[in-house]
């Protein structure tokens, strides 16, 4: 676990390097001594990371607690991230994905595919040319 103990003689180095913490938090050591406490999370398939803040301005145990925010809104289905999750997490309110009906994503993907399948056959109708023999 990050304390202020183990992040204070952390000294840069050539290359950025990072320290990791528990739940995706960890701090993140750039070449020019910036230390800054990141956290990487997936949301809706894709790895995603978030700056809490710089170190110290941030202190580790407030960059815990917005860590442990973040996986409560995740766990709700809103992107913690997204500048809408502010103010889901404040009012308590559902998220767009929370609302719409199951299944509809995979059928407007499906719908789409199919669309552009019939436009690409109809666009290449005319260009066959048959050949008779």
């Amino acid at each position: 676990m990050l304390t202020n103990a183990a992040v204070k003689p952390v000294r840069p180095r050539a290359a950025a390097y990072k320290i990791f913490d528990e739940r995706g938090l960890n701090l993140y050591v750039a070449p020019n001594g910036r230390k800054s406490v990141r956290m990487k999370f997936h949301f809706e398939g894709r790895g995603k990371l978030s700056t809490i803040g710089t170190w110290p301005e941030v202190s580790l145990v407030d960059a815990q607690a917005r860590c442990e925010q973040a996986h409560e809104l995740l766990g709700r289905g809103v992107d913690p991230s997204s500048k809408s999750a502010a103010a889901a997490a404040v009012q308590g309110k559902p998220s767009q994905r929370q609302l719409q009906p199951p299944g509809l994503l995979l059928w407007l993907r499906q719908s789409l595919a199919a669309a552009r399948s019939a436009e690409t056959e109809r666009r290449a109708l005319p260009t066959q040319r048959c050949i008779d023999t």
